[in-house]
């Protein structure tokens, strides 16, 4: 499925923890997505932050209102923008993170 598709929406779920209020994960659809060279929406995510750079690599957003303002955005304007990003985020995890260079760094570290 990813791999026909042009743009992927991600959504953190939470989990509630009375000390910690709400706890945001990251998911492998963050990985898949940008693996398969689709178009990343994602809501803010400290996680995902660390390793891609918004409006580079993926799309951040806060909001619903701010997702359907900025999916209708790089809609109109897909083939200028929205490839460019796909593509951007697509060679950086294969430049940075394939599996061959995370096992080397797993066997280099044994």
């Amino acid at each position: 499925m990813l791999q026909r598709s042009k743009i992927t929406i991600n959504f953190n779920n939470r989990q509630y923890d009375y000390n910690l209020k709400f706890l945001s994960q990251s998911k492998g659809r963050v990985l898949e997505s940008i693996s398969f060279g689709c178009l990343l929406f994602e809501e803010k995510n400290e996680f995902t932050e660390k390793i891609f750079k918004n409006k580079k690599h993926y799309v951040k957003f806060k909001n619903y209102q701010d997702l359907k303002n900025k999916l209708n955005f790089y809609l109109k304007n897909y083939d200028k923008l929205g490839i460019k990003i796909a593509q951007e985020g697509h060679d950086y995890l294969k430049k940075h993170y394939s599996p061959k260079l995370i096992w080397a760094k797993i066997f280099d570290n044994i």
